[in-house]
């Protein structure tokens, strides 16, 4: 799933990039293995989708922004990878927390 990301972000491709994250949430989801969290993200996914793909339009152009989202989107694949929740964990907290003060600037 990180590899779609990867792809559309180095093919300047933001209406897929969009797409791209928000089935990568939604993935992240599914891989918590709480059937509570997929469901609700299912529910909500148009919602997410769209939010996303706001916030890309927003961020697009700033390159340290997209950099950072690329890192911290591959620390979060890299932590499930070897199956580790905590490292996971503090990378998904890592990147919520950096794209909400980056959106908070560009207001």
């Amino acid at each position: 799933m990180h590899q779609s990301l990867r792809r559309a972000a180095t093919e300047d491709d933001r209406l897929n990039f969009g797409e791209c994250d928000a089935a990568f949430q939604l993935a992240l989801a599914d891989a918590s293995h709480n059937l509570a969290l997929s469901h609700v993200m299912r529910g909500l996914f148009d919602l997410l989708r769209s939010s996303i793909s706001a916030s890309i339009e927003r961020l697009w152009d700033r390159s340290e922004a997209r950099k950072m989202r690329n890192d911290q989107h591959e620390a979060i694949s890299a932590a499930i990878r070897t199956r580790d929740p905590d490292k996971a964990m503090r990378a998904a907290r890592e990147h919520l927390s950096y794209v909400q003060t980056v959106l908070q600037r560009t207001r």
